[in-house]
């Protein structure tokens, strides 16, 4: 999770626009494009999500809350974690749930007692970490804090061929088995450069239609071969042996 920071202020009526466009595509000028992305990740982690709602969450690489905020109803408590200042700032302002409290770490020593969370969620918190010795010790610090048996939740940008600036699915696989964390999902949900993505943003797609584009794009994606394209998003679920 160690990321530059980024500073993005939020004007009243376009709140959620530029809030997603603090921690999603900070060049959707009309925010569509964002908004599309951020219903295809709340889809694809409900889709797997199995919750009594006693459990206590960690959202690593927490941005501005956006996430957190839709499990308020969902687990018993959150600690969002992010290295950003700015984003912390936004996220106490903009989460005001009891539940929920905000911590500043670079996810290197996470500043929490190990076998504390019973399910961690990390979007694109780790595919921002371009150093290997960092990224291990993100992971690392992941296995630590999540309890035997929790589960681990990962939407990361991933590469198709070992050449590409990102990793590949099997990179990430390899560090968390590494860690005692066992796959148990693991496909694409979104294409970078596909169609659906493509049609959002030049607004072919009208909004009242975008949940139901998303849902399309999400169960195409998942059972269809890997295209050769520079990345797609994968959704990775790990559990702590």
């Amino acid at each position: 999770m160690h990321r530059e920071p980024l500073k993005s202020n939020l004007p009243g009526k376009n709140f959620e626009k530029e809030q997603l466009r603090a921690v999603l595509d900070s060049a959707d000028i009309h925010g569509v494009k964002n908004k599309y992305i951020d219903l295809l990740h709340k889809m694809a982690i409900s889709k797997n999500l199995k919750l009594t709602g006693k459990e206590l969450m960690l959202d690593f690489g927490c941005g501005n809350g956006r996430l957190a905020l839709w499990f308020t109803e969902k687990v018993e408590s959150i600690v969002g974690l992010d290295v950003n200042y700015e984003l912390l700032k936004q996220a106490k302002m903009f989460c005001q749930e009891k539940n929920i409290k905000f911590l500043q770490s670079d996810g290197i020593g996470i500043p929490l007692l190990s076998n504390s969370f019973d399910f961690i969620l990390s979007v694109a918190a780790l595919q921002a970490i371009s150093d290997a010795i960092i990224f291990e010790k993100n992971v690392g610090e992941l296995a630590r804090v999540c309890k035997p048996n929790g589960t681990i939740f990962a939407i990361e940008q991933v590469a198709k061929n070992v050449d590409d600036r990102r990793r590949t699915p099997e990179e990430y696989t390899q560090t968390f088995q590494q860690h005692g964390l066992s796959p148990v999902v693991n496909y694409p949900i979104r294409y970078g450069r596909s169609f659906f993505i493509k049609a959002v943003s030049l607004g072919i797609i009208p909004q009242f239609l975008l949940k139901n584009f998303a849902w399309f794009e999400l169960n195409c994606t998942m059972f269809k071969k890997t295209p050769k394209i520079s990345y797609h998003e994968q959704m990775m679920i790990f559990v702590k042996q």
